[in-house]
């Protein structure tokens, strides 16, 4: 027998009351960066593409490891139902299951949400019918949904005790850094408008600023009020041995992006109120189970 009825399909659901209300809830979901917070740090996967949006038609391309071979695979997902504040749904056509409808379904509790992920699955060939490869299908995603709950859960509580501020736009520099990657994904699903600093003197897009620390360039002017500038920028200290020179880049780096950045600021007619600058270069060395 063939065709879709003869798909050995299985079933996911992991359910958590979510204290926030159900718009909120549904929002986070909508805004950028909400997939990247929902990835696990252990289980790490590559957005290649994702379109704006959750809305029906927006499709999102990404790698996954191939686990234990040293490959990734294409994951490419399409959104094919949408009911604002209620659900949304979105489905595998290429990637690694036979069969794969994500849907999430959002229901007011209250002043809080009820919050449902289902899947519907169907594991490739090779693995068809295997009570084991279905047993641990389950239990990787009871780890990883378990994760994307308690991510969502704890960001909403953050975003939410500071709603009072209103939005923000925030200038990052070294965005693509581990810090800044994993800070701007939690600002921007807070609603909080990201303005990147990069080195590519061509980029189009109205939330990157071409800026060159060597040469002494950044203009800001022309981009409206700043309200937090948070500095990440500087020579990778974990890469490379720190040789003389190394060291020298290192230092350098840190030096001259700052004072870039702090002068070309304060002389904007409106200043941002909050400069954060993280940077250090130290060693700890064996310190046991002490807190660092």
């Amino acid at each position: 027998m063939s065709g879709p009825l003869s798909l050995k399909k299985s079933i996911f659901t992991k359910t958590s009351r979510i204290n926030a209300p159900v718009h909120e809830v549904f929002q986070w979901h909508e805004r950028t960066g909400a997939l990247e917070r929902l990835i696990p740090p252990w289980d790490p996967l590559d957005v290649v593409f994702k379109s704006p949006g959750i809305a029906r038609g927006a499709r999102t391309v990404m790698k996954i490891p191939a686990s234990p071979l040293p490959i990734k695979l294409t994951w490419l997902a399409e959104h094919t139902q949408y009911t604002q504040n209620m659900s949304f749904q979105d489905k595998q056509l290429k990637g690694p299951f036979k069969h794969w409808v994500h849907t999430h379904n959002f229901t007011p509790d209250g002043n809080a949400c009820i919050m449902e992920d289902h899947v519907e699955y169907a594991l490739p060939a090779y693995m068809f019918g295997s009570l084991i490869g279905n047993a641990a299908i389950h239990r990787k995603l009871e780890r990883i949904f378990r994760f994307r709950h308690a991510t969502l859960e704890q960001d909403l509580k953050h975003h939410l005790s500071y709603k009072r501020h209103g939005p923000l736009t925030i200038l990052i520099s070294g965005a693509s850094g581990v810090v800044g990657s994993a800070l701007i994904p939690f600002l921007t699903t807070g609603g909080h408008r990201v303005i990147r600093l990069v080195r590519n003197q061509s980029t189009q897009n109205p939330d990157e600023i071409y800026w060159n620390p060597s040469g002494g360039h950044l203009d800001l002017e022309g981009i409206g009020p700043i309200d937090v500038a948070i500095h990440l920028s500087g020579e990778n200290i974990g890469q490379g041995r720190w040789t003389q020179k190394k060291k020298k880049k290192i230092i350098e780096s840190r030096n001259k992006t700052t004072r870039l950045i702090a002068t070309t600021l304060a002389h904007l007619e409106s200043p941002p109120s909050v400069l954060i600058c993280a940077s250090a270069i130290g060693y700890y060395g064996d310190r046991g189970d002490h807190i660092m």
